[in-house]
């Protein structure tokens, strides 16, 4: 969306979202009148389960990564560990610690980076135990 940046002064943000077809639009309205909310808090709650989704963000590979020794982002460990438990279909929280130690994450950090993984794994459907 390009255009000025939000005024920090103001407490929302109006936007224009333009809608690819009337279809498009019946759809959302029949989803609204299903949920009995409004279609705006319909959008607003899409964008919110989106936004949580991917936070804290799509695992990026970086070029120098690929460099023996290369850097690694704690969003691409955290992409990593969320895709080997996925792809398994379940886990423990004692793995997933395990994991994000052999990956050099250590500490609190380790703990609230496992738990938000955790949360991930388990609006996907996957069985996480403790």
């Amino acid at each position: 969306m390009a255009g000025r940046p939000p005024d920090p002064k103001r407490s929302s943000t109006g936007y224009y979202i333009d809608f690819p077809d009337q279809d498009f639009i019946n759809e959302l309205d029949v989803i609204a009148k299903r949920e009995g909310i409004s279609r705006k808090a319909l959008v607003l709650r899409f964008l919110r389960e989106g936004m949580k989704k991917h936070s804290p963000g799509n695992p990026q590979t970086l070029l120098n990564s690929y460099a023996e020794g290369g850097a690694q982002t704690v969003n691409q460990i955290v992409g990593r560990v969320r895709q080997t438990f996925y792809g398994r279909g379940g886990a423990s929280k004692r793995e997933i610690l395990q994991e994000l130690k052999a990956e050099g994450i250590d500490g609190t950090q380790r703990i609230s980076i496992a738990d938000g993984v955790i949360a991930w794994l388990r609006e996907q459907g996957v069985k996480v135990t403790y």
